[in-house]
């Protein structure tokens, strides 16, 4: 019997180690969940996805009138998928006959024309607005007009 004795009183002895051990472990997990509903919760409805940016409108044609010296232009406006203004727009060309030039403060509109140097006929360009990593295009066909 003094030898039983001897280890339950051994036993007793580790038992509030463990119960600490066991405790704490349990406390750092419910904190740990915690965390996760948190950040979860915080994440809801922001879905975890970037705006995107884009030009309106999509495609426009636009020309110029060499007979009476006219010419039609288009306006492009970059806007954000999320409903905020995009800052620091860049615009710019795929085709220097295609003329591009921002017409607000914050460059969130341009004015698209044909250039009165190029010739007859028709041409398309690519209109690319550009905000930070973000691009938005438009598609503008140029008709000069003999």
């Amino acid at each position: 019997m003094g030898i039983f004795a001897k280890r339950t009183q051994e036993h007793c002895r580790l038992e509030p180690t463990v119960l600490a051990y066991w405790a704490m472990k349990r406390i750092l997990l419910g904190l740990a969940l915690l965390f996760a509903a948190s950040v979860s919760l915080l994440n809801c409805g922001s879905g975890n996805s970037s705006p995107s940016l884009s030009v309106t409108p999509a495609s426009a044609s636009i020309s110029t009138n060499f007979a009476n010296g006219t010419y039609q232009g288009a306006e492009l406006t970059a806007q954000l998928s999320n409903g905020a203004t995009p800052t620091n727009v860049q615009w710019t060309t795929s085709a220097a006959c295609v003329v591009v030039s921002p017409i607000t403060p914050s460059n969130t509109s341009a004015n698209v024309v044909c250039n009165f140097t190029c010739g007859g006929g028709s041409l398309t360009a690519t209109i690319t607005a550009t905000s930070g990593s973000l691009t938005g295009k438009s598609s503008v066909t140029c008709t000069w007009i003999q």
